[in-house]
């Protein structure tokens, strides 16, 4: 796995840790997937066995939007940090996935203090 992969394979589990926990408002984001879907970049499909129920995906035109601002950055960091020995860029993309586990076992505990989770081992 190289830099760039190490990297793309942490920013799922920080996103659904974040929106997961963010607690946001259903209008607010109704309003803003609304708003998504008539711009283009994003679908939505009805859940058949229940009307309430919304599943959102990228359009082609979002996946290369995404795809392009993820390339964007990455390539902004791994400029920023390609002086440093490879060690020190492979720890970089091994240590915030410990983090993101880290912190999503220790959540639990913030949310429902009386049943605390210990954090995962890692090797």
């Amino acid at each position: 796995m190289n830099d760039d992969d190490q990297v793309l394979a942490v920013m799922p589990r920080l996103a659904q840790l974040g929106a997961e926990q963010m607690r946001l408002v259903q209008p607010h984001v109704t309003r803003q997937v609304r708003q998504l879907e008539r711009r283009g970049p994003i679908r939505r499909t009805g859940e058949p066995g229940d009307r309430r129920v919304s599943f959102i995906e990228p359009t082609g035109e979002g996946q290369a939007a995404a795809e392009l601002y993820a390339r964007s950055l990455i390539g902004w960091f791994a400029g920023a940090i390609a002086h440093r020995p490879h060690q020190d860029r492979a720890d970089l993309g091994r240590l915030p996935a410990r983090f993101a586990d880290d912190v999503t076992a220790h959540l639990p505990a913030v949310t429902e203090p009386a049943e605390r989770s210990p954090a995962p081992d890692h090797p």
